[in-house]
């Protein structure tokens, strides 16, 4: 099937199905292919009018649609802002912004899907390119490019995405800003035998405790052998730029944020069963795997996340995405511009 336009030429349709099963979709600009120059004058002054109208009836949509940190945390398993690599099978939906690298299984509960803002969601949501062979079954794929293969069948593969990688960033930068910032409140803890570590949140406030920590030196071995969250929302702000993970944190709570807010490297060789926000490291996970979610810079996966946040985070305002129809309007008036030049030449 093939879309023709008058006096343009034809463009192969965009949705077919390759031989096992799976539905490429590729999102691309209409290019002139042959026309006199009348015709793509003509072109041109039509494709003004519609451009016009598209931005009357969209932009308020465009400028009310926003980033929600708390929606990418509790959809998502694996959150990289950057490149990520994946050495290991997985078990919860993968947000990349920037290339995806990995020849493993991708199998999300109920072949669920992690939603980035409105109409961007998938099982694996790239901004950039994927390479290698990862496989899916009746899952969605969402990306820039696709390099490498998606192995598997009956997905729905969608290349030629724009996904806000900018503004997801942004949003994780700020939320690990915002919880770092937040007032201690009485959380208790003992890591003097490591043997023995102990964290118990306390009641909190208003739903959320929070224990601030200048080092995770107590990460580094032991065992967590006593834990208790009966505070809602848990935030465990840790500060230090290199932070390794060997001690053995495997009672899983799926409501608590280990916040990382100065670390730039951090590498896990434990089982951890808290969700790790870490915007500016690069997060190297070796072993254990944890069913919550994890938020690195960059992120080398080679150990199962299983899981996604449950809890809630304090209101914080939204970032908000960039309104594609501020920087149409302003193109059609440049070129509108150029035109009054012209005629008046």
């Amino acid at each position: 099937m093939t879309l023709r336009f008058p006096q343009i030429g034809t463009l192969p349709a965009s949705n077919v199905l390759d031989g096992l099963g799976n539905r490429h979709i590729w999102r691309s600009n209409i290019a002139l292919i042959s026309c006199s120059p009348e015709d793509k004058m003509s072109f041109f002054r039509t494709g003004q009018v519609l451009a016009a109208t598209l931005f009357l009836s969209t932009a308020g949509t465009a400028q009310a649609t926003s980033i929600d940190a708390g929606t990418i945390l509790s959809t998502f398993g694996t959150i990289s802002l950057g490149d990520y690599t994946l050495s290991s099978h997985t078990a919860a939906p993968i947000y990349v912004g920037g290339n995806f690298s990995g020849s493993h299984a991708v199998q999300a509960p109920g072949n669920g899907e992690g939603t980035v803002a409105p109409g961007i969601s998938g099982t694996v949501v790239v901004a950039g390119d994927i390479s290698g062979t990862p496989t899916l079954n009746n899952s969605t794929v969402l990306a820039g490019t696709i390099s490498g293969n998606i192995n598997g069948g009956n997905n729905t593969v969608t290349t030629g995405a724009s996904v806000p990688a900018a503004a997801v960033r942004t949003a994780m930068e700020d939320l690990s800003r915002d919880l770092a910032a937040m007032t201690d409140t009485g959380a208790s803890y003992d890591f003097s035998d490591q043997n023995q570590l102990s964290l118990t949140s306390g009641a909190g406030l208003d739903g959320f405790a929070v224990l601030n920590l200048g080092s995770g030196v107590f990460l580094q071995n032991g065992t967590l052998k006593s834990f208790s969250n009966t505070a809602g929302t848990f935030i465990v702000n840790i500060g230090g730029s290199n932070i390794t993970i060997g001690a053995n944190f495997n009672q899983d709570d799926s409501n608590v944020i280990f916040n990382f807010y100065e670390a730039t490297q951090i590498t896990v060789n434990s089982t951890f069963g808290f969700g790790i926000l870490a915007p500016w490291a690069e997060l190297n996970l070796n072993g254990g795997g944890t069913d919550t979610f994890v938020v690195g810079s960059t992120i080398n996966q080679r150990t199962e996340v299983r899981g996604t946040f449950t809890g809630d985070l304090p209101e914080t305002p939204a970032v908000p995405l960039p309104a594609a129809g501020l920087l149409l309007i302003g193109g059609l008036g440049a070129m509108a511009a150029v035109s009054r030049r012209k005629k008046a030449a």
